[in-house]
């Protein structure tokens, strides 16, 4: 989930990359003061933001695979641990178990 909003953010914020700039280079072709350095700018950052959500959820989703496949085992009772048995005393009678069901 995160790696796909990650993706999403990304690509969003690319998309606001002003036409006058390049995301690679880090460069625009305006003057100096011009407002679309600030655009190329809030742009940039939401598709770093982008990256580090989806760079996040991807490291999630590793760790997750990793941890149901190589994570600990558990051993189910055997069958020595159940028991059915009769009971008599004194004040009566009946069965015991013992064990899961």
């Amino acid at each position: 989930m995160l790696t796909a909003a990650g993706a999403g953010v990304y690509i969003w914020g690319r998309s606001q990359v002003p036409d006058q700039c390049d995301y690679g280079t880090r460069q625009c072709a305006a003057p100096p003061g011009d407002p679309v350095f600030k655009d190329a700018s809030n742009a940039a950052s939401k598709a770093n933001m982008g990256l580090v959500v989806g760079g996040v959820g991807a490291a999630a989703l590793v760790g997750g695979v990793v941890w149901y496949f190589a994570g600990s085992k558990t051993e189910k009772e055997s069958a020595t641990q159940q028991a059915i048995a009769p009971y008599v005393n004194s004040n009566g009678a009946g069965i015991a178990v013992l064990g899961r069901f």
